[in-house]
Formats: C-alpha cells, sequence, structure tokens
C-alpha cells in the first residue's frame, strides 16, 4: 500500500533488522529522525565509529564556480582565454623556467592579437572571467614564489601545476580587514619572449568586487616590482593591462584591470 508506506515515511515509522547492530540501528534512528533540531548533524556523523571504517578524505577546491576533486584531476587545468591555440603547449625546461619547472607555452602571433578587447572571439565559446595581464622579465619560478608569498599573507591556499598557480580562500582576512564568502584567483604564466613572459589572472570563483578588492589591495602591490620595464610598443598595446607610466613614476603600485572594463 502506497499511500501507507508514505504515511510512515512521514512519522518516521521504520524497523531496522535483528541483524543490524545496536550501534548501527541508533545511527539509522538519528539519521531518519523527523525532528531536525534532534537529528544527527553532519560533524557528529563523521565522527561515528561506523562512518570512519573505511572512510577516505576527498579534497576539492573550486573553479570556474565549480567543484572539482583534487585527486581525480592530479593537479589542476586552468581555463583562460590565452589557451585556444593549440600551438601552445609546454615544453621541457628553458628559456628561464627556472629549475625543476618546464618551458611556459609560447605565445604566437594570433593569441597577442586577441588580447586585444577588439579582437577577442573567445566569449563566442565560453563564459569570460576578469582579467589581468603583465609582462616580466623575471623567471618563472621568481613569479610563483611570489605569489606564493601573496596568498600567504592572506591565509589563502596555493594549488601549482606547471606554470599555473590557483590561489583559493574565504572567510576574514585577519588584521588585513574581512572577505566574505569564497574567492578562487588562477594565475598562468607564457613565455612571450626568451626573457620575457606574460603573468594573465583571472578570476575563477567569488564575488567580483572581491576579486578587484583583492587585486587592489594584494595582488597589485605584491606583484609590483615583477613587471617589466618600457617594452616594444606592439607588445604594450597587445599585452599590458597593468598601468604603468605615470604610477611607476610616482612610485604607486600598478594597477590590474579586468579586460572587460578596460
Amino acid at each position: 500500500n502506497v499511500m501507507a508506506m508514505y504515511r510512515k515515511i512521514y512519522k518516521g515509522e521504520f524497523r531496522c533488522p535483528r541483524w543490524f547492530s545496536p550501534e548501527l540501528s541508533r545511527l539509522l534512528c538519528r539519521l531518519l529522525d523527523t525532528n531536525p533540531e534532534t537529528r544527527i548533524t553532519i560533524p557528529e556523523l563523521m565522527e561515528n565509529r561506523w562512518f570512519k571504517k573505511g572512510f577516505k578524505q576527498v579534497k576539492f577546491y573550486i573553479e570556474n564556480d565549480r567543484l572539482h576533486n583534487v585527486d581525480d584531476d592530479d593537479g589542476f587545468d586552468s581555463q583562460t582565454s590565452a589557451s585556444s591555440s593549440p600551438e601552445r603547449q609546454s615544453r621541457p625546461s628553458g628559456g628561464g623556467g627556472g629549475r625543476g619547472l618546464p618551458r611556459p607555452a609560447s605565445l604566437n602571433a594570433f593569441d597577442i592579437i586577441s588580447f586585444s578587447p577588439g579582437f577577442d572571439l573567445s566569449g563566442l565559446f565560453e563564459e569570460r572571467g576578469e582579467e589581468a595581464r603583465f609582462v616580466s622579465g623575471e623567471p618563472v619560478s621568481k613569479i610563483i614564489s611570489k605569489l606564493e608569498e601573496i596568498a600567504k599573507l592572506v591565509s589563502f591556499t596555493v594549488r601549482k601545476k606547471d606554470c599555473q598557480v590557483s590561489l583559493e580562500g574565504s572567510g576574514r582576512r585577519g588584521e588585513r580587514g574581512s572577505m566574505a564568502g569564497h574567492l578562487a584567483i588562477a594565475a598562468e604564466i607564457f613565455e612571450l619572449t626568451p626573457s620575457l613572459v606574460v603573468v594573465e589572472v583571472k578570476k575563477t570563483a567569488g564575488d567580483r568586487g572581491e576579486y578587484e578588492e583583492f587585486c587592489r589591495t594584494e595582488l597589485g602591490p605584491g606583484l609590483r616590482d615583477l613587471a617589466a620595464g618600457p617594452a616594444p610598443t606592439t607588445t604594450e598595446e597587445a599585452v599590458a593591462t597593468v598601468e604603468t607610466g605615470e604610477e611607476e613614476e610616482r612610485g604607486e603600485p600598478p594597477t590590474l584591470i579586468a579586460s572587460d572594463t578596460e
């Protein structure tokens, strides 16, 4: 009788098989309790001896507002607007990539042209995030170390894979102020010339206002010393989204500008 079954479900009436252990029966009674005030909570459930048996901790991270399993991904794959060309695949170490790091993926002419908002067609095929780019003449290892240093200052977690770095954090930032909600930022390094690289930063999860505040107060000042000096005009026009010039003369930190607000 389906209606009778529904009534029992609504009232929480059930019986455990006799071969269930008393501990398991008590656990099920707490799980199926119709009163949310007395029903077992997730933290209580995870402390239960029956639950812990054979339990394996699964680590997740948030990217593009989605949950990903760290074990399944074996790292992470940053989805950036500059990753559309098949020619730009990582090559073996060299070109200032630093010891133990692979050589950054190279940018071709089409990649550089696509940095101009008027020529970037990636928005037709994928959802765009807030992005910023700047040119640096520093080694890849130094750039990654600086990103790790910035993350440590605000208690963000860091995940690295080759020339990609992901910064993730949530909650309060200690004495520097508060940051509600989760924020995830991906940074990827590309080779422009043997002595210059392009660092592309984008928000992969979280509130845009928090991302812009983080860029203004933490990321911009932290990366100020890594930005290269005057570069060829074509390179500046194509890839520089860190305001330089007058700000550098005044000693002010570079401003990271999201490409869709240029």
